[in-house]
């Protein structure tokens, strides 16, 4: 087990996989309180460690990965004391293909059950199903923040246009609305912005923002927070690195601090660029998301 606040834990069926979820959870600034690997499941398996975990009170998200449920009352109990308890399973399942079955058959020596009696105990109880690692923390990350959403209205601030517009499209895909910002609202940040930015939602603050000060960022964020249609603040930062990145990281977790509602930052750039930045993300447990999506 590894000490940290997160409240999320990790128990999978590969070591290998749990490996990198273990490496980009550091990366992204997720400290995970308990990480196992259960592999071909001589003894332990996975459901009897999770139930072990959901017993801890400091584990309130728990990431699994799983090839094979052997048996399916078992995780359905999992997943209804999950459920009671007011906790989250998040679970990335392989096998599903044909391909993927013959895979797993070959890793672990496991048989699948039918997906789809899974896919309707998950539903049931509220487990949340996703396709891939990237998926898996974000997910996990979203639900282990201090502030829960209020709702599923989002603003998207960035320094992109085109970044805000692929996260428009992608909240609209999974049915997330991204209301206009109220006259007043658009009022109040029109002399942070540039002319020639975007006030509505998604909100292009421009590169040209920088040059208003340390916080004219953080500025934004907050008073887009404060409009009534607003539950979720996103932020898309793309190439702004080096000491300006730092800052910017800074400016963010103070502000995030002060908020009514979770902030959640997507942060577009090479790793080597925004060593500093990260860092300061990592150090403030605010998870840092690599992409758009």
């Amino acid at each position: 087990p590894l000490t940290s606040g997160s409240g999320v834990a990790y128990v999978g069926q590969s070591g290998a996989v749990g490996g990198s979820v273990l490496d980009l959870a550091t990366d992204m600034g997720l400290g995970l309180a308990a990480w196992f690997s259960t592999g071909n499941q001589a003894d332990l398996d996975l459901t009897e460690v999770s139930l072990h975990l959901l017993a801890d009170p400091t584990v309130r998200v728990l990431m699994l990965y799983v090839e094979a449920t052997g048996d399916g009352a078992a995780y359905a109990e999992l997943a209804r004391r999950a459920q009671q308890a007011g906790k989250h399973l998040v679970v990335l399942r392989s096998g599903r293909s044909s391909a993927g079955r013959r895979a797993v058959a070959s890793h672990t020596g496991s048989m699948l059950g039918d997906d789809v009696a899974f896919v309707l105990t998950s539903r049931r109880y509220g487990v949340v199903l996703v396709d891939d690692i990237d998926e898996l923390l974000a997910v996990a990350a979203v639900l282990a923040g201090g502030k829960p959403a209020e709702g599923t209205r989002v603003a998207v601030v960035t320094t992109s246009g085109g970044a805000g517009s692929l996260a428009a499209d992608q909240c609209e895909d999974v049915g997330l609305q991204l209301p206009e910002l109220s006259a007043a609202t658009q009022a109040r940040l029109r002399p942070l912005i540039p002319p020639f930015g975007a006030l509505a939602n998604p909100v292009d603050v421009t590169a040209q923002l920088f040059n208003r000060g340390a916080h004219a960022f953080g500025d934004v964020c907050r008073i887009i927070a404060e409009d009534d249609a607003v539950d979720v603040v996103a932020v898309l930062v793309t190439m702004v690195v080096g000491d300006t990145g730092a800052r910017l990281a800074e400016d963010l977790v103070a502000t995030a601090a002060k908020l009514p509602c979770p902030l959640l930052v997507g942060w577009i750039a090479g790793q080597e660029l925004t060593v500093e930045g990260r860092r300061v993300f990592r150090e403030a447990g605010v998870p840092v998301f690599g992409s758009v999506g």
